[in-house]
C-alpha cells in the first residue's frame, strides 16, 4: 500500500524572538520547492514580557501581500510574563483558510503563493508592550 499524498507533509517550525513594541514587523516564509498545498497546524508564543491590549491587542498575522491575516490571526491580549500563548488561547486564530491553503491559487486575486507573508501589529493604548519567542508550525504537501 501506498502512502496517501497527504499522510506525508513536510512539517517545519520557524520562529524566533520578537519585541512586539518596536513597532509593526513583518517577514515571510517561503513555499518550499515541489510544494503546493499548506496547514497552518500552530501559531505558539513564549512570552517574557506581559502584552498590554489597552485599546488594541497585539496581533501575529499570516497571510498575503494585501490580505495579510487572510489564513490567520493570533490575538496576544494580556497575556502575562513567563505563560505559553497560542492557538488553546486564542482558539479561532487559524481561520478557515489557513487548514487548506492552495498554493497555487490562494494568493491575491488568485494568484499563485511564493511565500505566505508573517506581520506582527503591536499593540495600541497605555505602554505597548510584549515580548516573546514565536512558533508557526505549517505543514507543506
Amino acid at each position: 500500500m501506498t502512502a496517501q499524498f497527504y499522510d506525508n507533509p513536510l512539517t517545519i517550525s520557524y520562529g524566533g524572538v520578537l519585541n512586539w513594541d518596536d513597532g509593526d514587523e513583518a517577514t515571510a516564509i517561503q513555499r518550499p520547492l515541489n510544494k503546493k498545498f499548506a496547514r497552518i497546524e500552530e501559531i505558539h508564543v513564549m512570552v517574557t514580557e506581559a502584552f498590554d491590549a489597552t485599546t488594541t491587542a497585539a496581533f501575529l498575522r499570516i497571510g498575503t501581500a494585501s490580505d495579510n491575516d487572510k489564513f490567520a490571526e493570533l490575538s496576544m491580549g494580556t497575556a502575562a510574563d513567563t505563560d505559553g500563548y497560542g492557538t488553546n488561547d486564542d482558539t479561532d486564530a487559524i481561520k478557515a483558510a489557513g487548514k487548506f491553503i492552495d498554493l497555487d491559487r490562494d494568493g491575491d486575486s488568485g494568484a499563485s503563493l511564493d511565500q505566505l507573508e508573517v506581520n506582527f501589529v503591536e499593540s495600541t493604548g497605555g505602554v505597548p508592550s510584549g515580548i516573546g519567542w514565536f512558533t508557526i508550525c505549517i505543514s507543506w504537501f
